[in-house]
């Protein structure tokens, strides 16, 4: 078996965030992450959901002015490139 590209990688992550928030439940996620990604078995999904969960308490622990400035910054370029 392969090992998963960076996009890849990125693109199975993207999932599981979206899946989290979305507030399914661990059956559900594995279900649909298997649905979608045939090759993983329980031990990657846990993996993946690992790597979702630190990396969204990496993006909670950056201050809020940081967040507020990446929002602020993200708006002015949609309003400056419609």
């Amino acid at each position: 078996m392969r090992r998963p590209t960076d996009d890849e990688m990125w693109n199975r992550v993207e999932f599981c965030r979206r899946l989290i928030a979305g507030r399914q439940r661990m059956g559900t996620i594995k279900r649909l992450f298997r649905q979608r990604f045939c090759d993983a078995g329980h031990r990657a999904i846990h993996r993946y959901l690992a790597r979702t969960r630190e990396e969204s308490f990496a993006e909670i622990a950056q201050g809020k002015q940081v967040l507020r400035a990446e929002s602020l910054a993200f708006y002015e370029h949609v309003i400056a490139d419609p």
